[in-house]
């Protein structure tokens, strides 16, 4: 399963809270300006919660709490480095 988060995110009027504990963080340089990024979070306690209402959806402890982030990173003619591309997949370690 992929996940955007971004724009839409914002547009529910969702935020975060609780925490979130990242795992087995690397960066891959392949090319000149581009690399990869990937990290493993577990949202077992971290949960989404609605900005007006302010209620947090829990997020049961089991292994959909854990996430693979992919991104793939280009740097800019200014040398800021942006993401490209942001995939995840829930349910993985």
């Amino acid at each position: 399963m992929t996940v955007k988060l971004g724009p839409g995110f914002v547009k529910a009027k969702k935020s975060m809270t609780g925490e979130a504990r990242y795992f087995h963080p690397s960066v891959d340089t392949y090319a000149k300006g581009k690399a990869t990024r990937t990290n493993c979070p577990f949202e077992g306690k971290a949960f989404v919660k609605g900005r007006k209402t302010g209620k947090a959806k829990m997020t049961p402890d089991t292994d959909d709490a854990c996430l693979l982030f992919s991104t793939r990173m280009e740097e800019t003619e200014k040398g800021v480095w942006q993401t490209a591309v942001l995939n995840s997949e829930r349910g993985r370690r």
